[in-house]
């Protein structure tokens, strides 16, 4: 009868044993989830964090020292100076302006319209 009855506590002890294994199993994996939880969780955080700030700095507004005028000084027929101020616009380039007032008028060209003619039907062209 004592045989039985060994046996019993041998059985018993494997399950518990069994039982004991799949529990530290269980918490390992618990415990890894919980490690991918929290990243993850991390991770929307810092993408929320992103997401509100938009990658936006406050805009800083900077002095200008320059003035936004201009002042032109030419000689009159009677060879007397004059000066006259005028407000420059954002792109203004007061030498560019000057040149292209400069630029003789030119009139039309006959090769510039047969060569436009010529890319315009380039079959009447061949010969």
């Amino acid at each position: 009868m004592l045989k039985g009855r060994t046996k019993q506590k041998d059985g018993a002890s494997r399950e518990s044993s069994r039982g004991e294994d799949k529990m530290k199993e269980l918490r390992l994996e618990m415990l890894e989830k919980d490690a991918k939880i929290q990243a993850m969780q991390a991770e929307i955080q810092k993408l929320s964090n992103a997401l509100n700030n938009n990658g936006v700095k406050p805009a800083v507004r900077r002095h200008h020292p320059l003035s936004a005028t201009s002042t032109t000084i030419t000689t009159d027929g009677a060879g007397e100076l004059t000066q006259n101020r005028s407000r420059m616009g954002r792109h203004a380039s007061i030498s560019t302006a000057n040149v292209l007032n400069a630029v003789p008028d030119e009139n039309e060209d006959g090769l510039a319209l047969r060569i436009v003619e010529m890319f315009k039907d380039p079959n009447k062209h061949l010969a």
